[in-house]
């Protein structure tokens, strides 16, 4: 507290203390650190607990970024979010009346992979790209062996190059060997990177309706939405075209969604239409499985490939519910009868939300016992109209602790470089889980997705509110190469990564009825 004292005293402003939180030991005192900024120009910078060799670390003891902001807001309702450097670490809030500022530092929870610049030398002369990455490369070596200065700017550089575009999620990283914190030190050299993404957009999701035969919760406010007038939406030769454009481009798959896709009239004429694009590898569905069951096998013979089936309750009464609609048991049936007409995995998305649906996740696991069926949790997401607060989302880590607990075999699988899901395997089931952790832990450097919206408007990022239209100019006559300019424009405006959760939920955006997911 002396040293503190002292270097305020010899002028330095701010004084940054750094408090890492844990729950059971500290976390109690997160309000009483703010306290300090009061009347000293002091910065308490609070970190998520980060998992190295020997530390012992926990997903329980992790108090997340969400978590210690709700107890700072409670007590200081002034705070407000500042302007951040593109390349900090931080997130940083002043209170009206302090002094100071305080900031989290939320690695765990909602990373800052995509803008981070540091690098690290160690006491060993070991240059290290990554905190939680254990690839190190010595530098003391080729200093002692009488290397020149341009020998080490390449060792630098190579190293530099292959450093990540973002970090595992929190479980994998506490499996990665790595060093003991108290070997790790930040370096101090400055090094400019330029990060080229390396994900192609090989993926379309294209919006065929934004009308649904059921009015889920999370997705529609309780007084409904208003829909685009008819004819504003896309029609299916201009659907075609589109999608046309984007399989010449290197889309190879295509996933319809709504709405509801099913309740569109001509779906069966768009699929076939779909399904004979040239370099089209895969034509999916994600649908309320109301009215699947009777229109599956006309869907299979049109060239539908595979199906996600919404689902977050195996509760009759629960569904009727959440969705303020009937028609549990027609989707229990369209699971299976699509499991009969041969799809396989059947993908089960269940939106797992606080007090409505989380008791039931195991539940959920079992369904992959003895049927080839994928169920995939979905954190709850921030969308216009559904009421979204931090304090109903459940986080992968406390979802895959239920599961560890029921369910000790589960064991990750390789995923595909551009897979948005975690996905898992249990000893002796036929079926899998897997974990879309869009909340708290983004995969935003891998995201190959696209998305063309039922009114012609393309939309880049999920939650991301930019949109262009793509029925205006093609209505008003435009060539394909004048379209192919509109969409690689887009393209190159989407961001490295989507912003933290607490600043998706403010963001303007779609009611998800709009978007289609």
């Amino acid at each position: 507290m002396q040293s503190i004292d002292s270097a305020i005293a010899l002028g330095y402003n701010p004084v940054k203390v750094n408090c890492v939180v844990m729950r059971g030991l500290n976390d109690e005192e997160i309000c009483d650190f703010v306290e300090l900024t009061r009347d000293k120009p002091i910065n308490v910078r609070f970190i998520e607990f980060m998992p190295f060799d020997g530390n012992v670390w926990n997903v329980k003891k992790l108090v997340s970024y969400a978590e210690m902001m709700d107890k700072v807001v409670k007590r200081f309702p002034s705070i407000k979010r500042v302007q951040d450097h593109p390349t900090e670490t931080a997130k940083n809030f002043t209170i009206d009346g302090h002094c100071g500022s305080v900031s989290f530092i939320t690695s765990m929870t909602e990373h800052f992979c995509s803008g981070c610049n540091r690098l690290r030398l160690l006491a060993d002369g070991n240059f290290k790209v990554c905190l939680f990455g254990p690839s190190e490369v010595s530098l003391r070596d080729p200093i002692r062996s009488g290397a020149d200065d341009e020998t080490l700017r390449e060792i630098i550089g190579a190293a530099v190059k292959r450093k990540k575009a973002a970090h595992a999620g929190m479980l994998d990283i506490a499996k990665t060997a790595n060093r003991p914190m108290i070997h790790i030190v930040e370096g101090n050299i400055e090094f400019h990177m330029l990060y080229e993404s390396t994900s192609l957009h090989t993926y379309l999701r294209i919006s065929l309706t934004e009308r649904c035969n059921l009015r889920c919760q999370y997705c529609m406010p309780s007084e409904g939405v208003e829909l685009t007038p008819k004819p504003q939406l896309l029609s299916q030769s201009e659907i075609v075209r589109l999608a046309g454009l984007f399989v010449s481009s290197g889309v190879n798959k295509i996933r319809l969604t709504g709405g509801e896709p099913t309740v569109r009239k001509d779906i069966e004429e768009i699929c076939m239409q779909l399904s004979s694009l040239k370099g089209l590898k895969n034509l999916a569905i994600t649908t309320n499985g109301i009215t699947l069951a009777r229109k599956l096998p006309k869907l299979k013979e049109c060239g539908l490939d595979s199906i996600n089936i919404s689902l977050d309750t195996l509760v009759p009464a629960k569904f009727e519910f959440l969705t303020r609609r009937k028609g549990h048991e027609r989707v229990m049936q369209s699971i299976d009868s699509a499991i009969a007409l041969g799809y396989n995995p059947v993908k089960v998305n269940c939106v797992v939300m606080r007090g409505l649906n989380d008791d039931e996740i195991c539940d959920f696991v079992e369904l992959t016992r003895d049927k080839p069926i994928n169920v995939r949790f979905i954190e709850f997401m921030p969308f216009d109209g559904n009421v979204w607060n931090v304090k109903k989302l459940v986080s992968y880590a406390e979802m895959m602790d239920k599961v560890v607990k029921r369910f000790p075999s589960i064991k990750r699988v390789q995923d595909h470089p551009t897979e948005t899901a975690k996905n898992f395997t249990i000893d002796g089931h036929c079926g899998s889980v897997s974990f879309i952790t869009s909340m708290t832990e983004h995969f935003c450097s891998g995201c190959n997705r696209l998305r063309l919206l039922a009114d012609g408007n393309f939309k880049v990022c999920l939650f991301g509110p930019s949109e262009v239209s793509l029925r205006d100019p093609i209505r008003s006559g435009a060539d394909d190469e004048t379209l192919r300019e509109i969409i690689g424009a887009a393209v190159k405006r989407k961001k490295a990564a989507h912003a933290g959760m607490l600043d998706i939920a403010k963001t303007a955006n779609r009611p998800m009825i709009h978007i289609g997911g």
